[in-house]
């Protein structure tokens, strides 16, 4: 308890005594369970604060990316657009008590995200026939380091621009390309391709 004494200059004297209260703080703590990925690419935060007296904690999240939660051992996806810039977030967590005594903590790693690259790709042409049976390429990728190219006849290539291809037979043919970045990111798109039937004309 806590006693106040207090006396006047002619000698008066009161007194009043109050009990104090004391309540602990608590420790903020975390642990996400992984650093870093490909985008989309989710992390769960594992808590480890810690409160003396045992009472449940009130949990705010700032995951770095402007959105918050309010779970005990959040999940949280984080998301870029193909062939933007790797990101980087600093995960906060703000712990409080049902006595409103608080401790923060921002996370010392950072959570890296990678985005995947952005595969595109122009044919000069997707209407061919045995007469001209040779696509051109063009690719318009952006954020990959290699390729792989599958021209839909068993006929395959690594390079960044192929330049072009040449069909044997006739057909529906399916040319996909996959973009992958430094970091094992990829993203694939196809285009279709048909090639029509040499007809010869008996007279």
């Amino acid at each position: 308890p806590t006693q106040l004494i207090v006396e006047t200059k002619f000698g008066c004297i009161d007194s009043v005594i109050r009990n104090t209260e004391i309540y602990y703080n608590p420790k903020a703590d975390f642990k996400p369970d992984t650093l870093e990925g490909c985008s989309p690419h989710c992390v769960t935060f594992i808590d480890y604060s810690k409160l003396k007296s045992g009472e449940l904690l009130k949990y705010d999240w700032w995951f770095g990316d402007q959105l918050l939660g309010d779970e005990v051992n959040p999940t949280h996806c984080y998301e870029l657009e193909d062939g933007t810039e790797t990101m980087e977030y600093a995960v906060k967590l703000k712990v409080t008590t049902p006595f409103g005594c608080s401790d923060s903590l921002v996370g010392q790693d950072k959570i890296t995200i990678y985005p995947n690259p952005l595969a595109d790709f122009h044919l000069d042409n997707n209407l061919l026939s045995m007469l001209e049976p040779e696509v051109f390429i063009t690719n318009y990728s952006e954020g990959g380091d290699s390729w792989l190219w599958n021209f839909g006849d068993s006929a395959f290539s690594s390079d960044r621009d192929p330049i072009s291809h040449t069909y044997d037979v006739s057909g529906e043919y399916t040319i996909e390309l996959v973009a992958i970045s430094d970091f094992g990111c990829d993203n694939s798109v196809s285009r279709g391709v048909y090639v029509k039937p040499h007809q010869t004309l008996y007279v």
